[in-house]
């Protein structure tokens, strides 16, 4: 009896398809973004490729997450349709980090995500200035990361900003989907520390229209 009740209770939440799948830069912090992810409590499936988005899945999803993807994604056109279709039509899309290194040459995505990776200092210690407390419960923070410059800005809402620099943590509409994007997550530590797992988890909870 107590397992039936399990089982339905994780039926009834989200359910995300998360996309780690790389064609340029390897981050070796995946599999540590992966456990994070997958600890938050929804029903997760772990694709190897964006070509694994098919129509049935994205039928049955609450969410696509490209967890430090990279590159040129194998992904035909179809598919390309099929994905922006999905998050226009309402559903939710999550990238981390290397997401906006991801599909260069597909200027829809970039819009769809809000910018494009354009550079990055080294990487090393910085501080994240949070600008909007009322979307996540993290506050202002230091953190080791490779804190990314960007081009391109489609409409968004900045959550987080490097301090002294540019937006690094946003959320934005796109139709009637709901795209939240995360510029952290370089590093091994960066997915065991609990400001980064707040943000991905109010991102989350934001996109999947479980928060204002």
């Amino acid at each position: 009896m107590v397992a039936a009740v399990i089982a339905a209770a994780v039926l009834t939440q989200p359910h995300l398809l998360v996309v780690t799948e790389t064609r340029g830069f390897v981050h070796d912090s995946i599999p540590a973004a992966k456990t994070m992810v997958a600890s938050l409590g929804y029903r997760t499936t772990f694709l190897d490729g964006a070509r694994e988005l098919t129509a049935v899945r994205l039928r049955g999803a609450d969410a696509v997450v490209f967890l430090n993807t990279s590159g040129d994604l194998r992904l035909d056109a179809a598919g390309k349709r099929r994905l922006l279709a999905y998050v226009r039509g309402g559903g939710a899309f999550v990238g981390t980090h290397s997401a906006a290194a991801t599909f260069h040459d597909w200027p829809a995505f970039q819009t769809m995500l809000g910018a494009e990776f354009r550079s990055h200092p080294p990487a090393g210690p910085g501080r994240v200035d949070v600008v909007d407390d009322a979307f996540t419960t993290t506050r202002s923070f230091a953190i080791s990361d490779e804190f990314y410059r960007f081009r391109g800005a489609a409409k968004r809402h900045v959550v987080a900003r490097v301090h002294g620099g540019g937006p690094l943590v946003w959320w934005r509409r796109y139709g009637r989907g709901r795209v939240f994007y995360d510029g952290l997550g370089h590093f091994i530590a960066t997915w065991s520390d609990g400001h980064q797992r707040q943000l991905v988890a109010d991102g989350l909870r934001w996109a999947l229209r479980r928060s204002r």
